[in-house]
């Protein structure tokens, strides 16, 4: 168990002190029409419409999909007392998010949902780390009904994982995997999805990547939106305190060549909130159509750790 001067440089001493009388780091979601210049662009300006406040979750990894001209949000809902997350869905009318719907919850940790295409089908692979296997749903004809195709078991850990390309029956995938010590360093992985009949087999990039390092900033945060690569970067205190955005020039076997275009951090996130927060990180990021979408960390107190 890490000790308390451990925990105090780690997370500095006034948010371990807020850790400590009962505070918690929590997610919510928001989501603004675009101003003609999306975030990755700079417009800082227009200010997101954060989801209402509920007691029986937080949202996270908020990711866009246009489901036949609507639009929907899929996202990570925290179950605050299971601890664990699971897969929620809104549809996003007059430019708000409705209340969210579970519609997959596995006994273990769910999150990050990221939905490709093959063939007239559609397909979402959460992350599932927890439970050590890649899941693999595929959708029921409208956007609340999945059904689970098959489970793939895997070898490493595997985390937010977002196609790159897609030919035939094959996508390849980017991901990370992470430090077993500390989890907020890690790095990218390559695999490849094969589907035959339906059925998906995995196929690692075994020469990918080989020369990286773990860091604080080879995470995803979201789709590959053209040439761009959203990312996040964590800090020792804080997991994803920012969305890196990069342009990306090539993708190959073995490895990843992309520039820097911008860095958004959550104190320059503008919002319409209920409730008075002051975000600490900003961590996933989408856009389709009109619309864009972040997650925000911020601190929320937790009576409950005072009630025996």
């Amino acid at each position: 168990m890490e000790s308390i001067i451990g925990k105090i440089k780690r997370l500095g001493l006034k948010m371990a002190f807020q850790k400590f009388i009962g505070f918690e780091a929590v997610f919510t979601c928001g989501i603004r029409k675009i101003n003609e210049v999306p975030l990755y662009a700079g417009n800082v300006e227009t200010p997101f419409n954060l989801m209402s406040y509920s007691s029986k979750y937080w949202y996270a990894d908020p990711l866009l999909y246009d489901f036949l001209g609507d639009v929907y949000l899929y996202m990570e809902a925290f179950d605050r007392k299971k601890k664990k997350g699971c897969i929620a869905c809104s549809k996003i009318s007059n430019g708000k998010i409705e209340t969210p719907r579970v519609i997959i919850e596995e006994p273990y940790h769910m999150s990050f949902p990221m939905i490709f295409e093959m063939k007239n089908e559609v397909y979402m692979i959460p992350e599932t780390e927890a439970g050590g296997t890649i899941n693999i749903y595929i959708n029921c004809g409208n956007p609340y009904e999945w059904r689970l195709l098959q489970r793939i078991k895997t070898n490493i850990s595997i985390v937010d994982s977002v196609v790159y390309s897609s030919k035939d029956d094959t996508v390849s995938i980017i991901a990370s995997t992470f430090d077993l010590e500390n989890p907020k360093l890690t790095k990218y992985i390559m695999f490849q999805l094969k589907r035959e009949n339906n059925i998906f087999s995995i196929e690692y990039s075994n020469d990918f990547n080989l020369s990286s390092k773990y860091g604080y900033g080879n995470r995803n945060a979201g789709y590959i939106i053209g040439d761009l690569h959203c990312t996040q970067k964590s800090t020792p205190s804080i997991y994803g305190y920012s969305n890196v955005f990069y342009q990306l020039n090539s993708i190959n076997e073995k490895n990843i060549d992309e520039q820097f275009v911008s860095e958004i951090r959550p104190e320059q996130i503008r919002m319409i909130s209920d409730k008075n927060i002051k975000p600490i990180g900003t961590h996933t990021y989408s856009i389709v159509g009109d619309y864009e979408v972040i997650d925000l960390e911020y601190l929320d107190f937790n009576y409950k750790k005072w009630i025996r």
